[in-house]
């Protein structure tokens, strides 16, 4: 049998979540009672303003090659010992 969240419902006595535990974030949901409840909501990580554009560029950085794809490839062969 494999482990459950078990958090209870707050409505409904002898009711519990049997989802495979969720860190509290989402939904619960009891199978066997068919309902679904809210948990905490899930974590909003977008941040507004100019921190944030600044955050979305750092992870979207352009590739540093240039020129055709052929070349790229076969610049990682020789790079990595192919043909």
């Amino acid at each position: 049998m494999t482990e459950a969240c078990g958090a209870p419902h707050a409505d409904r006595e002898g009711v519990a979540c049997d989802r495979a535990p969720h860190a509290m974030t989402g939904y619960h949901h009891s199978r066997a009672a068919g309902v679904f409840w809210d948990a905490a909501p899930l974590p909003d990580g977008r941040r507004a303003g100019r921190a944030g554009l600044a955050e979305m560029a750092a992870r979207a950085t352009r590739s540093g090659r240039t020129g055709s794809a052929a070349d790229a490839v076969q610049a990682w062969k020789e790079e990595h010992g192919g043909g």
